[in-house]
């Protein structure tokens, strides 16, 4: 009896652990990013935006590290304690108080959800949605600032580019992921939901040492192309002849 009750024990807990990994299922980010392998950088840009645009404040010593891999579907995230594979973090205070990200997840090009609801700690509400295209990455995290915990935030990151609202603070070199806009309003970023302190606010974070995988074109574009050399080229020789 003691070793069927045993076999019992150990059979729930392994289905429990096979759950939880289905849950929050990191693979290679080989193929989605030119970096697919764990990484770290400092100096990296936090810029948070206003409800129209404007600079809220930032700063431009955040420290990243990246375990190289991407989430590929939104029942990835879990809420507070779940499976992570970036940390981003600061010394600079942000409005007088120190902030933290957590549980942050990078994920692969996809529409991911997420209820703002879920976090606890922070009256949110909505869903917040995260669509990553081919060739860039994105990343969902919860935010804790001056008591305010768990505010999500996810931010759409496209390869080697500016950050189209620099606003004086990422300077005006390319970043390997820059934050754009993620949801045609016009303003970088993605706004956070309302109940939270920041709401209709963007949080931006551009990042070296992460770099999504560059699009390559379509063969077809590459046909295309010849063909028009191939034309250029019979003009030309009917130009010759005509002369």
């Amino acid at each position: 009896m003691l070793f069927k009750k045993t076999a019992l024990v150990i059979a729930l807990t392994s289905a429990a652990v096979i759950g939880s990994a289905a849950q929050a299922s990191q693979i290679s980010a080989a193929g989605y990013a030119t970096t697919s392998s764990a990484t770290s950088s400092s100096g990296n840009n936090f810029t948070m935006l206003g409800k129209g645009g404007g600079l809220t404040g930032g700063n431009t010593d955040t420290a990243m590290t990246w375990a190289g891999t991407v989430f590929t579907a939104s029942s990835d995230y879990t809420g507070p304690g779940g499976a992570s594979n970036m940390t981003l973090s600061s010394p600079t205070l942000f409005f007088s108080y120190a902030w933290s990200a957590h549980d942050i997840q990078v994920f692969a090009p996809g529409t991911y959800t997420f209820n703002t609801a879920l976090g606890g700690g922070n009256p949110e509400s909505g869903i917040q949605t995260l669509t990553v295209g081919a060739g860039q990455l994105g990343a969902h995290m919860l935010f804790d600032w001056n008591g305010n915990n768990n505010i999500d935030v996810s931010v759409l990151w496209n390869p080697n580019a500016a950050f189209g609202g620099n606003q004086g603070l990422s300077g005006a070199g390319l970043w390997n992921a820059s934050s754009i806009d993620g949801n045609g309003d016009g303003i970088m970023g993605i706004p956070m939901a309302s109940g939270g302190p920041f709401f209709g606010f963007s949080a931006n974070f551009n990042l070296q040492g992460i770099t999504p995988a560059a699009v390559p074109l379509p063969p077809a574009v590459w046909l295309l192309g010849s063909g028009l050399l191939g034309l250029v080229g019979v003009a030309r020789r009917k130009s010759k002849k005509a002369a």
